[in-house]
């Protein structure tokens, strides 16, 4: 049988179709892997080869959302990104550095709740927690002097109601040498 110049351009058209979707695919970029897989379909590229294509498009995709949501520090938009990037194959090494993050954040919001209260076990949990996380900024130390805080008032007010001399002694001491000022210091003095 005879092959005629139309069958001939089809079978082109397809050869280069391929030869373009595996230079995207080799490239890793977005934008050129779409236009590859559009040009591939239409192409009537092999079922195997769009299924190959489509799945990269779909890991780069969920990378750069990784990525995005990383870089916005938002931690259910990293959380979403996280389970999208595990659904479609994203290496391992990219799905644990986002989880770090989102650990990093999830204690960094628990430190900041931890820190508007007055409950010391919450506090060192959420510091200790903060600790284990990564975090390496000044918000576990700014905590800690809160913590710190906390705890002498709760010496005062002990002491106070205790009618400890040495006691009340010491946490106006330590109170003072803190820097803390207020109703309670001026009451136990």
């Amino acid at each position: 049988k005879r092959v005629s110049l139309s069958e001939a351009q089809v079978v082109l058209g397809r050869l280069a179709a391929q030869r373009v979707l595996k230079a995207a695919l080799s490239s890793a970029k977005q934008q050129p892997l779409q236009v590859a897989l559009v040009r591939a379909k239409s192409a009537g590229v092999g079922k195997a080869e769009l299924e190959e294509g489509e799945a990269a498009f779909r890991r780069l995709v969920a990378n750069q959302e990784l990525a995005a949501a990383a870089s916005r520090m938002d931690p259910t938009r990293l959380c979403r990104a996280i389970n999208e990037a595990r659904d479609v194959g994203v290496t391992e090494a990219a799905v644990a550095e986002a989880e770090q993050l989102l650990g990093k954040l999830s204690a960094i919001d628990t430190l900041a709740v931890a820190v508007c209260g007055s409950e010391e076990r919450s506090l060192q949990t959420a510091i200790d927690l903060a600790r284990t996380a990564g975090v390496h900024n000044n918000t576990p130390m700014e905590a800690e002097g809160c913590l710190q805080r906390i705890s002498v008032e709760f010496s005062l007010e002990a002491a106070v109601r205790g009618k400890d001399e040495i006691a009340l002694r010491e946490a106006i001491s330590e109170a003072r040498s803190l820097n803390i000022k207020g109703r309670r210091v001026e009451e136990a003095a």
